[in-house]
């Protein structure tokens, strides 16, 4: 994956890359084995969990709906809308967390891009991922 100016890599792991656009918003690719075999419903299931815990009422507000994954397979896309209220204070805002997930035929091999960012920023940042990062994008794992 190739960044533009401006972001930062802010976690590196064999299967995972979280990537950030200070004040704007952050990319996380994953590509790797899931020890726990889960069916792509359980793991969207599990990604709103995940964003119930800073906000319960954090709920799928688009979709999920076929898509791409650029350079990928096919997956399924969906946005949690949620409200956060920043740790230490501050006013709080409304968050859009845009995930594309697909797990393989065997229920073990996990593909998924997810862009954080608040409502109000989301625009700009999906259209930079969409433009100058989502075709550099090679996958782990994925033999098209």
């Amino acid at each position: 994956m190739t960044l533009p100016d401006g972001w930062v890599v802010v976690d590196q792991k064999d299967w995972l890359i979280r990537a950030r656009l200070p004040g704007k918003g952050e990319l996380f690719l994953l590509s790797g084995y899931n020890p726990n075999p889960a069916t792509l419903d359980a793991w969207i299931q599990g990604n709103l969990a995940g964003d119930q815990k800073a906000d319960p009422n954090a709920k799928i507000c688009q979709g999920p709906e076929d898509v791409t994954i650029p350079n990928g397979p096919a997956a399924k896309g969906y946005i949690i809308c949620s409200t956060i209220v920043p740790e230490g204070g501050g006013a709080a805002y409304e968050a859009y967390d845009l995930f594309n997930t697909q797990i393989d035929e065997t229920a073990k091999v996990v593909y998924e891009l997810e862009i954080w960012t608040s409502k109000g920023t989301f625009d700009e940042v999906l259209a930079a991922v969409r433009s100058q990062i989502s075709e550099t994008v090679v996958w782990k794992l994925y033999q098209p």
